[in-house]
């Protein structure tokens, strides 16, 4: 099935459609100003106010964050013609840890991945501050 290409904003050109999801979907597009690869992140036509504040979240959280091995947020606005929030970052490019596995990767260079991940995980949480209830373990007799 080929992706339908939104209307994006002038300065970003549409390469390609990289995922969708019930959410929205993400585009890799060139950047007509530095030539330089991006990620588009799309909130679906029709989100609701809940689902724009929790990228406007995801856009503030991420700025504050930069050079810590995070892709840099660029922009933040919404597209030309159907008003779809959006929110530009640097394009990491590479393969996921799904596709190394399908792809019978060297065992050994997906626990390095994971090694990697958790490490800057680790480097975030404790430059930031964040804590997650979700991933810590919850003390014995602890009320939800």
């Amino acid at each position: 099935m080929t992706a339908t290409k939104p209307t994006f904003p002038p300065r970003y050109e549409p390469l390609e459609r990289l995922g969708q999801g019930g959410g929205g979907e993400v585009w890799s597009a060139r950047d007509r100003v530095t030539g330089k690869l991006v990620a588009l992140k799309l909130l679906r036509e029709g989100a609701d106010d809940a689902e724009v504040m929790a990228l406007v979240r995801e856009a503030t959280a991420l700025s504050g964050i930069e050079g810590l091995g995070v892709p840099r947020v660029l922009q933040f606005g919404r597209l030309p013609g159907s008003g779809r929030t959006y929110l530009a970052r640097e394009l990491v490019e590479g393969s996921s840890l799904a596709e190394q596995i399908e792809s019978k990767a060297d065992p050994r260079s997906c626990i390095a991945a994971l090694i990697d991940a958790a490490e800057l995980l680790t480097s975030l949480h404790r430059r930031s501050g964040w804590t997650s209830h979700a991933r810590r373990p919850r003390a014995r007799g602890a009320m939800a």
